[in-house]
């Protein structure tokens, strides 16, 4: 058993700590495994861009969770840009969601195993996850698994 690369996007630092929510549990546990760096997180400056909108106690909180479990923040990129803009394009992401797309463009130009998300409106949706091996293939990247925080933690 290796290590996984994992993209996380901002529904999960959000349900962390929504304890009554579904999936708190497991996006607790899927935190420890990172602290046993069985997970390498990863995150992107555009999903800090997100939480600074949160309100200000949750914004600290998520920051924090952030800062404890060291996750690697990636850079913004014009190729970033430029990917999400052709997913909205092919029609895989709603123009209004276009921050989605970037989500998704993020993980896949850093070459990320997989991308963790609780966003089944845009991004852990059949949809996508049919569409989007196919798009990245044509353009000539590897497309990282889209899964919840409960599918890559291991027992």
């Amino acid at each position: 058993m290796g290590t996984i690369k994992a993209f996380i996007e901002t529904t999960i630092f959000n349900r962390y700590f929504e304890e009554h929510r579904e999936y708190n549990l497991e996006t607790q546990r899927f935190f420890h495994s990172v602290a046993t760096q069985i997970i390498l997180p990863y995150t992107s400056v555009y999903v800090i861009d997100e939480i600074v909108n949160a309100p200000q106690l949750k914004k600290e909180k998520m920051l924090e969770l952030i800062k404890k479990h060291d996750v690697v923040i990636l850079n913004k990129s014009d190729d970033i840009i430029e990917l999400a803009d052709i997913y909205v394009k092919s029609g895989l992401i709603p123009p209004k969601f276009r921050f989605d797309a970037i989500h998704i463009a993020s993980s896949t130009i850093h070459n990320m195993d997989c991308i963790i998300s609780l966003n089944f409106q845009h991004i852990n949706k059949i949809h996508v996850k049919n569409a989007l091996g196919p798009i990245n293939t044509i353009l000539g990247y590897s497309t990282p698994t889209i899964c919840t925080p409960g599918e890559v933690i291991y027992e």
